[in-house]
């Protein structure tokens, strides 16, 4: 496989292919917009590249497929005067032939005939190198939920032609490992459950395994990567390993759904992002699926809610020991200020650091550390506090949509801002 057919698939290519409508050269216009003569408008059999129904086809014969893109890669890398340049593989007409034309052939493939040009023996084979394997995987991967218009949309990944790329196609790619010659399980990750090679166990492996249980090979549904045991049958045995490694790799945290050792207002929101959801569902996200039902609900989300601040580091200059350093902390200070042990207005919690008296060196700590939380509620972009950029977000979306709904009654509206303004210039500890 070379390294551009690497490159074909990847979730950037149809995000770049609109260069295409400003840089297609003009009829009778031989110079491109870099200034380099490309030579005539005309392709070989005499028709203006610019006025072709599909913007990929390299070689005119009215459509976008495997052809077009063998010649883009002989002329890859080239300019005018190099050996292999081919002005027709110019598709952005800049004057050479690179990965912005690439993404403008990948993104017009099956224009005028069909949407993937693979044609290998292996039903799992998305990149056409023919075989299926963890490449294959990445690609799915890359593809997951989209549909044709999305930036990541892949059709070669739409394995049964159903419009989208989803669960069903990732179980073709699973059940096809190996064919061509390829790796019949590339898992290698520290979870022995970990089916989908992910990098976790988690409700998706359950999934699969259940969908090859009883399976060996040969069977429609054999996945070999869900035969943990090795012993060319996936069975009840193969279950329980995935249902005791569930989980793996284990967070001390158990609303921690990103992975990063806490829980914090990106896991809340990966879980409401995901809520209602069940398996196969466009918002399905396993590792939002806390409690490995099936599903992401009010139990998930109260697990999320309760574990809140974990792993996160205690606020220092937190005085009444709630989670946060605000103004009743600093009042408690104040209320202390100059007293030491013995005397009637002595409070330890207000000692800081610890020098047997409360004075201005507490002072100054608990305002260095003034806003500190483990949860900023008006953190709407996720960056672990609430500042202009919350409030921007917010005002945005005011009597608008429920893109800054901070009491959860699906609207935008003042009761949302006054919680923001009521956490401004919160900030939670690293």
């Amino acid at each position: 496989m070379s390294d551009i057919r690497k490159l074909l698939c990847g979730t950037m290519l149809v995000a770049l292919a609109g260069a295409v409508t400003s840089a297609a050269p003009q009829p009778g216009d031989s110079t491109d917009r870099s200034g380099i003569d490309r030579g005539s408008p005309l392709g070989g059999d005499g028709t203006i590249l610019a006025l072709r129904d599909c913007v990929g086809d390299v070689d005119g014969d009215g459509d976008t497929d495997e052809d077009d893109l063998t010649l883009l890669e002989d002329a890859f890398g080239s300019v005018p005067g190099d050996p292999n340049w081919n002005p027709d593989a110019d598709l952005d007409g800049d004057g050479d032939v690179d990965m912005a034309d690439l993404a403008i052939l990948m993104a017009d493939m099956g224009c005028g005939g069909s949407g993937c040009p693979c044609n290998t023996e292996c039903p799992g084979d998305v990149d056409c190198d023919g075989d299926t394997d963890q490449d294959d995987l990445d690609l799915v991967y890359a593809a997951f939920g989209s549909v044709p218009g999305d930036p990541n949309w892949n059709p070669c990944a739409d394995l049964d032609g159903d419009g989208d790329v989803d669960q069903v196609d990732m179980g073709i790619v699973q059940a096809d490992f190996g064919c061509g010659g390829g790796d019949p399980c590339p898992c290698n990750t520290e979870c022995p459950g970990d089916i989908d090679c992910d990098g976790d166990t988690d409700y998706d492996d359950h999934a699969l395994v259940l969908d090859a249980l009883y399976s060996s090979p040969g069977d429609p549904n054999w996945n070999p990567c869900a035969d943990l045991d090795g012993d060319d049958y996936v069975s009840a045995a193969d279950l329980g390993m995935v249902l005791a490694d569930t989980g793996c790799p284990f967070s001390a945290c158990a609303g921690d759904v990103d992975g990063d050792g806490d829980t914090d207002q990106i896991d809340l929101a990966l879980v409401e992002d995901a809520f209602g959801s069940v398996y196969g569902d466009p918002n399905w996200n396993a590792d939002a699926d806390l409690d490995f039902d099936g599903d992401v609900d009010s139990a998930d989300l109260d697990i999320v809610l309760g574990d809140i601040g974990c792993g996160i580091p205690d606020c220092v200059g937190d005085v009444d020991g709630d989670g946060k350093t605000d103004q009743i902390d600093l009042d408690l200070l104040l209320d202390a200020f100059g007293s030491v042990p013995g005397d009637p207005n002595w409070n330890p919690d207000a000692d800081l650091d610890g020098d047997g008296d409360v004075d201005i060196d507490d002072l100054d700590i608990l305002l260095a550390n003034y806003g500190c939380a483990r949860m900023c509620e008006g953190d709407l972009d996720g960056d672990r506090d609430t500042d202009q950029s919350d409030l921007g977000i917010l005002l945005g979306a005011y009597e608008l949509n429920g893109d800054g709904d901070l009491d959860g009654d699906g609207d935008t509206d003042q009761s949302d801002l006054g919680i923001l303004l009521g956490n401004y210039d919160c900030w939670v500890p690293e």
